[in-house]
């Protein structure tokens, strides 16, 4: 079996791709992680008709990989959250937001899976520009 460090949740954005490259090169990641990747999958952990399949997927990699930690990276002016109906008033309230959806799918996945870590990492998108909260 191959294994995996770690699972990244992240979004398709464009915006933030070089971003998460440069991460995964930092920390030397290549080869070591499997990913749930489209438009916010944090959101898809929250909707009760796709819960169960995103848990299960989680369940698989364990399964598959044997990862030790989930690594939740999500970000601002996100797409996705707009078009489910998100309309932030100011920055501040769309951070809370983000770590409140953020905190809510790490517990379902510690409930589910309590032998892993989460880790929950927001990547604030100012412009062209992209920068670790």
């Amino acid at each position: 079996m191959h294994e995996a460090e770690q699972i990244n949740i992240i979004c398709t954005d464009p915006r933030i791709q070089r971003f998460y490259y440069d991460y995964l090169i930092k920390e030397d990641l290549f080869g070591k992680f499997d990913s749930v990747v489209f438009e916010n999958p944090i959101l898809a952990f929250l909707n009760p008709a796709t819960q169960v399949s995103m848990m299960e997927r989680i369940g698989n990699y364990i399964k598959l990989h044997n990862p030790k930690k989930v690594v939740i990276i999500d970000h601002t002016d996100c797409g996705a959250y707009k078009l489910n109906g998100y309309n932030f008033k100011d920055s501040k309230e769309e951070i809370d937001i983000h770590y409140n959806n953020n905190n809510k799918v790490s517990n379902l996945i510690l409930d589910a899976f309590p032998q892993l870590d989460v880790e929950i990492k927001i990547i604030v998108i100012e412009g062209d520009r992209c920068s670790w909260f």
